[in-house]
């Protein structure tokens, strides 16, 4: 099926029958449903796929250079997306652009807080959503500019720890 396109993230139809689908390691699930970065075959920037009442829904990003780093669904609900055009929100009708710049990696706290991080210039930086801003922190690490390209694993513990990976 299709969903109304956005600004940053637009539907997409869903891959053709017998083509080859890789799962990343980063899939939200939510009360019935599934969210899952999905690599469909000759579609190297990913698909956000939502699974369903077993029917899939797909979207892509606009950019099809950029590329889909993850995903996290706050308690509340809330789809968010981390990708190279920035962060995005789906609150079940819309996408919304969240943050402009690239982002790498992100995680929902139990709590409901959304954090989002990346490397700038060979530093870590994370970010918590304040509801219509971010507040940044550059964390204090030990940093060897491993920046990878390839995601920032971020992971909030319950008692509102943010732990990343260097």
């Amino acid at each position: 099926t299709a969903a109304p396109a956005v600004e940053g993230i637009v539907a997409t139809p869903a891959p053709a029958q017998g083509t080859a689908l890789w799962f990343r390691p980063v899939a939200a699930v939510a009360a019935g449903e599934a969210w899952a970065s999905v690599w469909p075959e000759g579609h190297p920037s990913g698909l956000i796929g939502h699974l369903k009442d077993g029917a899939w829904t797909y979207w892509r990003l606009a950019d099809d250079s950029a590329l889909l780093h993850g995903l996290a669904v706050a308690p509340d609900g809330t789809v968010w997306a981390a990708t190279v055009s920035g962060a995005f929100s789906f609150d079940g009708r819309a996408w919304t652009r969240r943050y402009e710049e690239p982002v790498e990696g992100i995680a929902a706290g139990a709590g409901g807080e959304i954090w989002i991080g990346g490397w700038a210039t060979c530093s870590p930086w994370v970010a918590q959503w304040q509801g219509g801003s971010w507040a940044v922190e550059q964390p204090v690490v030990d940093c060897n500019c491993s920046g990878s390209g390839w995601g920032f694993p971020l992971a909030v513990s319950t008692d509102g720890d943010v732990w990343v990976r260097q």
